[in-house]
């Protein structure tokens, strides 16, 4: 696995644990809201005969919902916070992922110029090699094996120790 993969794995599973928790924060302050929504209804419901009955029920309601906001608030601000950081992680592996392709495709190119340096000078000896054929050390060394073995059986003939 890459850095990079590795990185993007890292930040997936990063971001993936804050959602679910962000998830549970905001189911939870939908159920006080739907609890807020359901208590309004049941004071709407409900006729007041009094104005200090009328305080006495909105006064838990209020509570509850300035409860609710202030929840909404924290819970947004911690989002914006971990978002935040969850980015500079991202921008981070990606930096990082950027800076070793970048090396790799350096390496790389340094390794085709000195390859095409071998290929330049291979082609320099093939084209130098079929201008200028070498001579070949087998003519003569062919020669001076043969001509004392040569001699050799022709004094045999001669003398008549080898008979054709």
């Amino acid at each position: 696995m890459s850095r990079t993969e590795t990185a993007n794995s890292l930040t997936t599973s990063s971001v993936t644990g804050r959602i679910d928790s962000w998830s549970d924060r905001m189911e939870r302050l939908s159920k006080m809201q739907v609890d807020l929504s359901s208590q309004l209804e049941s004071f709407q419901r409900m006729q007041s005969a009094s104005t200090e009955d009328l305080a006495a029920r909105l006064t838990p309601i209020a509570e509850a919902m300035a409860s609710l906001i202030e929840q909404t608030r924290q819970t947004m601000e911690r989002v914006v916070t971990q978002a935040a950081a969850g980015h500079k992680q991202a921008v981070a592996a990606v930096e990082g992922s950027t800076k070793a392709a970048q090396s790799a495709a350096s390496e790389i190119r340094s390794a085709m110029l000195r390859v095409e340096d071998q290929v330049r000078k291979l082609e320099e000896a093939a084209k130098d090699a079929r201008e200028n054929p070498p001579t070949s050390p087998w003519g003569p060394a062919i020669i001076s094996a043969l001509l004392p073995l040569g001699a050799v059986l022709w004094l045999a003939w001669k003398m008549g120790v080898l008979t054709l």
